[in-house]
């Protein structure tokens, strides 16, 4: 790396620093809207839509507490294994490591995460939906007996 170099990169991180200075709470405010629904239902992202990741919407154990938020897990086990100490894989397909809290994950990750929130959005409504549908169905069927 030459002194240039190392010039030209010096403008480009204080204003990708400047930008990135409210993820977290951008995060956080998505997890804070996303809570007062009280939906409760899990989803995650198709792996091909997401890179290396999964990104979702899942309930979190912090050790103390659970709460439901973004979270990201690995796609592959034997990644998450070695990085969250995951459920080893069984046979030949690979299972996703733990839901982990998308606001400790880093940078990066965070930023490509954001790039598919609009996806979780999607997702969690066709799901609400689906077990809308099924528990109306469910009850009719109770009140048929």
């Amino acid at each position: 790396m030459s002194p240039n170099e190392l010039q030209e990169l010096i403008p480009v991180a204080k204003t990708l620093n400047e930008e990135s200075d409210g993820i977290n709470a951008t995060i956080t405010d998505l997890n804070r809207k996303l809570s007062a629904l009280n939906i409760g239902i899990e989803v995650w992202i198709d792996p091909e839509e997401a890179g290396s990741f999964q990104f979702g919407y899942a309930r979190i154990d912090s050790g103390k507490d659970q709460a439901w938020e973004l979270a990201l897990r690995h796609r592959d086990s034997r990644k998450a294994k070695a990085n969250f100490e995951a459920v080893i894989a069984e046979g030949d397909e690979l299972m996703p490591g733990p839901a982990e809290s998308l606001l400790r994950a880093a940078r990066n990750v965070r930023i490509e995460a954001l790039e598919v929130v609009p996806l979780i959005l999607r997702n969690l409504k066709q799901v609400a939906e689906r077990n809308i549908e099924t528990i109306k169905r469910a009850k009719q069927l109770a009140s048929e007996l």
